[in-house]
């Protein structure tokens, strides 16, 4: 009879209490664009075995990284996807684009001429008002097995707006793309 009488009182006190201050609005980013595409002559099969990340960029939140070392994230700026998925979607629509057919492990019988291997350094904005993208990657021949290149690719834009961190990301693509004809 007590626990009927306690649970009536907890329901009845529940509708009592309201939320005094207003949680904040979530803004939802994204970096999908659309690219021209070339008449190709010849074209690279390129696969694409991982788009790997540092564990700071495994959470959609925005990330602001301060002079002091300091790394924060926005509760209310998110992108709609981890940023190594954003950033795989704009490498596949940009070297299609560009006649470098792509596919993603598993290939399941497709024959490609080249290997890539990316990992994400930096998907940041900075103290300073500014993005940078940086990215490790890697080319293969997938006929001699052997490595071809690797380095690291990184951009910085001024301001930190979602156009900022496109025009970023399109420089390391187009770089990336660069690598990858020659």
């Amino acid at each position: 009879m007590t626990k009927i009488i306690v649970l009536c009182l907890a329901i009845f006190l529940s509708g009592c209490f309201e939320l005094k201050t207003p949680l904040p609005q979530i803004n939802y980013f994204d970096l999908d664009g659309n690219f021209k595409e070339k008449k190709c002559k010849k074209s690279i099969n390129l696969g694409i075995s991982e788009i790997r990340s540092a564990a700071v960029y495994e959470n959609p939140a925005m990330i602001l990284r301060k002079t002091n070392g300091e790394i924060i994230t926005s509760q209310t700026q998110v992108w709609v996807d981890l940023p190594k998925n954003l950033f795989k979607k704009m490498l596949l629509k940009k070297f299609n684009a560009e006649c470098i057919h792509t596919s993603i492990a598993p290939f399941g019988g497709i024959k490609n001429d080249l290997l890539l291997k990316i990992e994400i350094l930096n998907f940041d904005m900075l103290e300073s008002g500014d993005v940078q993208i940086s990215v490790f990657y890697e080319l293969s021949s997938l006929k001699s097995f052997e490595v071809l290149k690797s380095g690291i690719i990184s951009q910085k834009e001024k301001g930190n707006s979602v156009q900022s961190f496109k025009k970023a990301l399109l420089v390391v693509l187009e770089e990336l793309a660069r690598k990858i004809g020659k």
